[in-house]
């Protein structure tokens, strides 16, 4: 009995998946110049010729990799962006980085590493200015209409959550996770009203204290 064409397409993504997950792990673990099209065919359990059917080359194959965690991030970006409220939107999708990075680790881990070495491509800054003008579309999802006249803000936040991240897959588990996501989501998430009249107390209280004495 012939497949029908919604099985082909099923069987075309699974083979899609095998070799994107082969090359992920082999790009990060032996290296991005160490990895030929062979090698990434015998562990994703495919012929070198299937591979071509779908990439011209071992750099389209990065660029995939690349493509498909924009994606996700591109997804991410559009349930929300709906949300009159830009801090709470800030939150929720703060919330979906950390819970990705606890649930994916190895993906992650992979990625980050992987995200090291695209000094080895011959168009290696070409390809960095790329790969940071499509971050910064997430950037400005996480400042988005935010009442803040600090342009720097976004992109120290970035660096924020890449460190974490790194550091998490650095130390794993004992890793202070929930801890630093409530203080980041404190920080970054609350309105500076609210953020200023909650210091304003403290503030009085404090004072009240020591009169007090």
């Amino acid at each position: 009995m012939p497949r029908r064409p919604e099985q082909f397409e099923e069987l075309r993504e699974k083979s899609r998946k095998k070799i994107i997950s082969a090359a992920l792990e082999l790009f990060a673990n032996k290296g991005y110049g160490s990895t030929s099209i062979e090698s990434i065919a015998r562990k994703a359990g495919v012929s070198k010729g299937l591979i071509y059917n779908y990439y011209r080359d071992k750099k389209s194959i990065l660029m995939a990799i690349y493509d498909e965690a924009m994606q996700y991030g591109e997804r991410m970006m559009a349930e929300h962006r709906d949300d009159p409220d830009p801090y709470h939107r800030r939150k929720v999708m703060l919330e979906h980085v950390f819970d990705m990075t606890s649930r994916q680790e190895k993906y992650i881990k992979l990625l980050l590493i992987l995200s090291m070495q695209h000094g080895a491509l011959k168009d290696s800054k070409e390809f960095a200015r790329k790969m940071f003008k499509r971050n910064e579309s997430f950037i400005e999802e996480l400042s988005g209409d935010l009442k803040t006249n600090d342009p720097i803000e976004g992109l120290l936040l970035d660096a924020l959550i890449d460190g974490i991240m790194v550091n998490y897959m650095r130390y794993g588990d004992v890793y202070p996770m929930e801890a630093l996501k409530e203080r980041i989501i404190k920080e970054y998430c609350t309105p500076p009203d609210v953020k200023n009249a909650g210091v304003a107390r403290k503030t009085n209280t404090t004072k009240h204290k020591i009169k007090q004495r």
